[in-house]
């Protein structure tokens, strides 16, 4: 198929069937003329939703540097929270006090009203990590839980009611809840604010508010647990009932929950756990979790026990799968304090044998050895050291000595279990913990030269980094960047032209019909062969610049490949506006530059937003969608 230049800009049209037909782009070689582009209109959103866009590999480092720490503590610090002894005298009271303290913002609080089990897993750690994002500057002095600064959340429940079932009632609530950033006042460390918000502080304050349960849809269901007379709020039940909600079986009784099964010493139950898992034994590896962590999980497994197992089970018999670990050594720290220990693998030698090929690991000495089967290839020994000294070459010599610890065990009622969630707990604390504020700006530095390095690899050209040479230069060779989604090349389609009437136009006409030298362009399948050819005429003055598809001219905008392959097509909805989104702050940079006009830029990337959400060659695509989006971004 070829590129067959469209006489006019193709828009959608009936297909006869009522069914919407879905927009092809503009095609190539056609030139639009909206006249000015007005500005896009930009909504201000609160700091924690958006981090600010750039192309700088730095910042991108940065951000994700930072928000990898802060999201894993995050997490814990103002999602989790645990209890104490005193609980409520009803289920009502315990959702009462909890909300109480959720309208101070104060996280403690809320944790004094959580179940026993919950709160020590996570208080703790909660506290710890704020502790340790304060001491790398993630956030200020400021940072508090008994009173989270920048945030003003107001929940009034105006409905409840209690579903009360043996040991859990469950309060489901209606009302209104609002949320307002204060984003002046966030404890905002000093490390993001150099490196993610370009050394200023952001400001402005934005307030958002809704409605739940009642009219506006379900009611909100927060679970509670009776222990010893007394009444708590449970995460772990509250999420466990939210989704046994969304099905018609009932709630398990007591008596039918996996008992936990506990072990002598903290490496038995480690081994315990590992015999579980590599025999494929849902309930074993249910039943040997720490109890305070997985009381939910062990409460609810009965209603999908039975049904995973079989699929497990099918699933290994079908593959012909058997894990063997027939060497297991620990080393266990922390064991002095009574319930808590953590232990560190040292070696392990184990057989992985998948119908009838066997492949042999073993860790010893800090490195790792894969026996592979006969025939193939086998791989060099992987040791601890040479990463240590790739790591150091990379600049990243710091993520080498971080000392991360190993699986989490606890003992409950005078026995040992596996604890999963103070060992993922755990070994965020442990990375907080090997790093100080100028490591995480040599991890930065580090992450951004390598994204450059990656990005130059690429041949794509991002604001602030060197890539691609300008296309003024006759001589340059340009390369076309690869489109950094899992699309699948789709077949090439040959764009819509106009019909010629053949009672109005004698049969010579195919003949006398003007030619213009961009034709042969239009002729080329590879994109880049296209651009240099269009490249090529205009050097030579054959063809004028307004001939020279935008998407071709300037590839780094990430436009040439799609457009001219009509990958377009293959786009769901949200990547379609992601890569609107980059085309277009990449044509206001040059906009900005004076390397171009506004009517330059690319049709569908001048108004990203006008497309509400749709991709025009997609399947959502509605007949008007076109015109509606011409009428918003040229307006």
């Amino acid at each position: 198929m070829t590129n067959d230049q469209p006489t006019s800009n193709p828009q959608p049209e009936a297909s006869g069937t009522g069914d919407p037909t879905p927009w092809n782009p503009p095609g190539p070689g056609t030139t639009w003329e909206p006249g000015a582009v007005a500005s896009s209109s930009i909504t201000e959103v609160p700091l924690a939703a958006e981090a600010p866009r750039t192309g700088r590999a730095r910042r991108v480092a940065a951000i994700g540097v930072a928000t990898a720490l802060v999201a894993a503590g995050g997490f814990a610090v103002v999602q989790v929270a645990g209890g104490n002894s005193g609980g409520a005298e009803s289920p009502q009271a315990a959702v009462e006090q909890l909300i109480a303290a959720a309208n101070e913002q104060d996280v403690l609080g809320m944790m004094e009203i959580m179940l026993p089990g919950e709160r020590r897993t996570f208080r703790q750690p909660a506290m710890d990590m704020v502790a340790e994002m304060t001491r790398l500057e993630l956030l200020d002095t400021r940072a508090k839980l008994d009173g989270v600064g920048g945030f003003d959340i107001q929940i009034d429940v105006t409905d409840t009611d209690v579903e009360e079932t043996g040991d859990i009632a469950v309060v489901s609530l209606a009302g209104t809840a609002s949320a307002t950033i204060d984003q002046a006042a966030l404890p905002i460390g000093d490390f993001l604010v150099d490196n993610a918000l370009d050394g200023e502080r952001p400001s402005g304050t934005e307030t958002e508010s809704t409605e739940f349960g009642g009219t506006a849809g379900d009611p909100v269901p927060v679970a509670t647990v009776k222990r010893d007379g007394r009444w708590y709020v449970s995460l772990w039940y509250s999420v466990a009932e939210g989704a046994r909600r969304t099905t018609d079986l009932a709630l398990p009784a007591k008596e039918e929950a996996i008992v936990p099964v506990g072990a002598d010493t903290p490496e038995a139950a480690a081994r315990q756990m590992i015999d579980a898992l590599t025999s494929f034994n849902l309930e074993a590896a249910i039943a040997g979790m720490n109890p305070e962590e997985a009381e939910a999980l062990q409460r609810y497994a009965p209603l999908f026990l039975p049904d995973a197992q079989q699929t497990l089970t099918d699933a290994v018999e079908e593959g012909e799968v058997k894990i063997t670990v027939d060497e297991l050594d620990w080393i266990a720290d922390g064991t002095e304090s009574g319930d808590q220990a953590v232990l560190t693998l040292t070696s392990i030698t184990a057989t992985a044998d998948i119908a009838g090929e066997e492949v042999g690991f073993t860790y010893a000495d800090e490195c790792m050895t894969l026996d592979l089967p006969e025939g193939a290839e086998q791989i060099d020994p992987i040791c601890a050291d040479e990463n240590d000294a790739l790591l150091d070459e990379m600049g990243l010599g710091v993520l080498g000595r971080i000392d991360v610890g190993g699986l989490r065990v606890s003992k409950v009622d005078g026995k040992w279990f596996v604890s999963p969630m103070s060992t993922a707990m755990g070994a965020v604390l442990d990375v907080m913990r090997g790093v100080d504020r100028s490591d995480l700006d040599e991890i930065v530095d580090a992450f951004g030269s390598l994204a450059g390095s990656a990005v130059e690899g690429l041949g794509v050209e991002l604001p602030g980094l060197a890539g691609l040479p300008s296309i003024d230069d006759p001589n340059a060779s340009v390369a076309v960047p690869t489109l950094p989604l899992p699309i699948e090349p789709i077949p090439d389609e040959v764009l819509p032209v106009d019909p010629i009437e053949s009672d109005t136009v004698p049969e010579a006409v195919e003949e006398t019909v003007p030619v213009s030298p961009a034709d042969a362009c239009y002729e080329l399948l590879d994109t880049t062969e296209a651009t240099d050819c269009f490249a090529e005429l205009l050097s030579s003055a054959t063809i004028d610049i307004v001939d020279f598809p935008t998407q071709l001219r300037f590839p780094e905008c990430g436009l040439a490949e799609p457009f001219w392959t009509e990958l377009y097509e293959s786009l769901d909805d949200p990547a379609f506006v992601a890569l609107m989104t980059m085309a277009h702050e990449c044509y206001a940079a040059k906009i900005a530059a004076g390397e171009i006009t506004p009517e330059e830029e690319a049709f569908e990337s001048v108004a990203p937003e006008c497309w509400t959400g749709i991709n025009p060659s997609g399947p959502n695509a509605t007949e008007t969608l076109v015109d509606e989006y011409e009428a918003c971004a040229f307006a």
